[in-house]
């Protein structure tokens, strides 16, 4: 289940699994009387009896204290669908936050499609590199390294997009898009096997005849 958070600015921001919300609660950014709104429902309820939530009793910072800013009126984090990406507020004393290096396998494998997903339209440029290389072959190696490069840059674009409050959060998403992508590239390279393969055991078996 998931819940729009309902802010003091009669925004609505997420929507936010269970486990996200209870992260927030920690960093004193949801309190038991803020209003929730149920994702498939509409229904709204305060927080403190939402299931799965746990706030402490005492102790829970007020959102001043844990950093958070109300969004601006020109709402940069503007989702589809009305709603805007809630505020990020790190955990007081813990420093700014730091995207981590790597390859984003989802960025490399699905290219203008994690692109959309992400905030980065240009990359549909990745679209007309795949059909001129069609007939222009050389192409094929330019949007190779094309690729290469913005899955090195996925991480920090994943983060730059605005979706995530957190750097775990998105971390999380990208395990769960570099899954499908390794997922997808082992079902390409058993279907070129089997294209190799099964040709040569049918000329083997015409060749015993």
């Amino acid at each position: 289940m998931r819940y729009f958070v309902i802010g003091d600015d009669g925004q609505k921001y997420g929507p936010a699994d269970v486990a996200t919300l209870n992260s927030w609660i920690t960093e004193g950014r949801l309190l038991a009387t803020t209003l929730l709104e149920h994702e498939a429902t509409g229904e709204r309820v305060a927080a403190q009896a939402t299931p799965g939530l746990v706030f402490a009793a005492v102790g829970i910072p007020t959102p001043a204290a844990s950093g958070y800013v109300a969004p601006s009126s020109q709402r940069p984090g503007d989702q589809p669908g009305g709603y805007v990406a809630y505020p990020r507020a790190g955990v007081p004393g813990a420093g700014p936050q730091v995207v981590p290096k790597g390859f984003n396998w989802g960025a490399f494998v699905f290219g203008w499609i994690w692109g959309l997903n992400h905030r980065k339209p240009i990359l549909l440029g990745l679209l007309v590199l795949n059909l001129v290389g069609r007939v222009v072959p050389f192409l094929s190696l330019v949007t190779l390294g094309v690729l290469i490069w913005v899955g090195f840059q996925g991480n920090q674009w994943a983060w730059d997009s605005g979706r995530f409050s957190s750097i775990s959060e998105m971390i999380d998403c990208q395990n769960v898009w570099k899954k499908w992508a390794i997922g997808f590239l082992v079902v390409v390279l058993l279907l070129v096997a089997l294209a190799i393969i099964l040709p040569v055991i049918a000329i083997a078996s015409g060749a015993r005849k």
